[in-house]
């Protein structure tokens, strides 16, 4: 029997503390109270207990997450012949990605367990579809040797990659250093403080790989601006765990491409059209300013697009919002040998809206990237955006409404046939979740393709001086 299996990135499975859930936040979290559980989170007894689907946010809308791949993940299962089903790898996304060490086991050999697992079910071909950091850890399955002569593993024929840092992705280093804005509920020291614990390595081993210009001080004079974060004496002057940035060279060690299994197909998909960290400006230890490449708004497309492989995609679309284009869903049937098919169809053509991250500050630019299903000549309507009322609002018998913010903004475009149409939008001055739509006389959103994003004012969540 055929079988997917679906590996999330960083931050992409929820983890529990006994029967309490503590990943991922709650809107509550993310838009008014801030992250707070930092402790629970950190706490060694903190096990995985799915992939973070989606979080709702107001009557069919929600923030996405994994649901859309696994929607047509599921889909295609049900095409292919014979049928073929979908399982899910969820896993401690905090530790190690390479080394178990007790109470720990590295999520490269809890995936080598579950694909066991699987065969000894009955699957008979596996396919691996990655996203993010997913790919570093089925990569370290596939191409350390390790597990070569395990019996389970002739029966591995595809990895699928989705925005993989392949060359690593410096947004995590930004994160480590505090130089990147705070996500979801956790401000800028939350972010710093989890990447920087020594028990959980994971965000380290998604650094850019040795020997990457990543982190350049500027008060000195070149060569000796270059930076390596991997050195003992620069991290610790960086204020960067020092074991973290060995146990990540170490997993880098394992990672060659050329060693990639010769019964194993590889493919890439990169999204691309955001402006996206690739290094560090430093004047001694003061960050001054961030400089960016084209990407997802996470990984750069250098990164995902990597190495010699048997295919590869690109495409418009940010690191989460990626997961729910048309383009990726025709991408993923090209794959798997099958027509293209529509998961809806539209009154009108359809449009999916990303934007560079999910959460912001009040009155910070968002980069969105207006995407068409298929490439066109003509977009005219309008984008708007509406605020969601916090969750259990009531008026009254009547169920709370999306109400519209601000004026909406026309859009009318003509000239050459475009894939994308990147913009820029200011987030609204109140917190609160929010819904960004296209109302066009050419195209629409649905409730799916648009963007759900939050504001939140606490500082904190800002971005530093300098950064995109």
């Amino acid at each position: 029997m055929e079988t997917i299996i679906l590996v999330p990135g960083i931050t992409g499975s929820c983890l529990s503390l006994g029967e309490t859930q503590v990943w991922p936040p709650t809107i509550d979290e993310i838009v008014w109270d801030g992250y707070h559980r930092i402790g629970e989170l950190l706490d060694p007894q903190v096990t995985a207990t799915g992939i973070w689907a989606e979080l709702p946010v107001f009557d069919g809308y929600s923030y996405p997450v994994y649901r859309p791949i696994m929607t047509k993940l599921d889909q295609i299962a049900e095409r292919l012949s014979p049928a073929a089903k979908r399982i899910d790898f969820y896993y401690d996304w905090r530790v190690d990605l390479w080394q178990s060490n007790a109470p720990f086991v590295a999520s490269s050999e809890m995936l080598a367990r579950r694909i066991a697992e699987a065969v000894g079910g009955g699957a008979t071909a596996i396919t691996l579809v990655c996203h993010s950091m997913g790919n570093l850890v089925a990569r370290l399955m596939l191409e350390s040797g390790r597990y070569e002569n395990a019996p389970w593993f002739g029966n591995i024929k595809r990895l699928i990659c989705v925005c993989g840092p392949h060359l690593g992705a410096a947004t995590a280093l930004g994160q480590a250093l505090g130089c990147e804005a705070g996500s979801l509920g956790l401000s800028r020291d939350d972010l710093r403080a989890i990447a920087n614990n020594p028990s959980y390595p994971a965000c380290f081993q998604c650094f850019p790989t040795p020997g990457t210009d990543a982190l350049l001080d500027t008060s000195l004079t070149p060569p000796e601006q270059e930076q390596d974060v991997y050195d003992p004496a620069v991290a610790d002057k960086y204020g960067l765990t020092v074991s973290s940035a060995q146990a990540a060279a170490t997993s880098w060690q394992q990672l060659n491409v050329a060693h990639r299994p010769a019964g194993v197909t590889y493919y890439l998909i990169a999204g691309t059209g955001l402006s996206t960290s690739n290094a560090y400006l430093y004047r001694g230890t003061s960050f001054v300013e961030t400089i960016t490449v084209d990407g997802d708004g996470t990984v750069p497309v250098f990164s995902a697009l990597a190495g010699s492989y048997s295919g590869k995609y690109s495409m418009p679309g940010s690191h989460v919002g990626i997961l729910g284009t048309v383009q990726l869903s025709d991408a993923l049937d090209e794959i798997f040998g099958l027509s293209r098919m529509r998961a809806f169809l539209m009154a009108e053509p359809g449009i999916t809206i990303n934007l560079h991250k999910h959460s912001f500050v009040p009155g910070e630019s968002m980069q969105l990237l207006i995407i068409p299903d298929t490439p066109t000549t003509t977009i005219k309507g309008r984008l708007t955006v509406s605020a969601a009322p916090r969750p259990g609002a009531q008026s009254g018998a009547v169920k709370a409404a999306l109400v519209a913010y601000g004026a909406a903004l026309p859009l009318d475009y003509q000239g050459p046939e475009i894939t994308h149409i990147s913009a820029r939008w200011t987030a609204p001055r109140l917190p609160g979740a929010y819904v960004m739509r296209f109302e066009g006389d050419t195209h629409q959103t649905s409730a799916p393709s648009s963007a759900v994003f939050f504001v939140n004012d606490h500082p904190g969540l800002a971005p530093l001086h300098g950064t995109p």
